[in-house]
């Protein structure tokens, strides 16, 4: 495959950015609430 004859139209690009961002907020959003849920997962000291 030669590099030089590959061509990318405007929609590809769309979509492709499209998936990545959608992608990258739920990544974020599950990775950021497993972080919460395991930080403060462990019960309170009462005193």
């Amino acid at each position: 495959m030669d590099p030089s004859s590959w061509t990318i139209d405007v929609g590809h690009y769309l979509m492709n950015l499209g998936a990545v961002t959608l992608g990258n907020w739920v990544g974020g959003a599950v990775l950021g609430g497993a972080v919460y849920w395991f930080i403060y997962r462990r019960p309170r000291v009462r005193h």
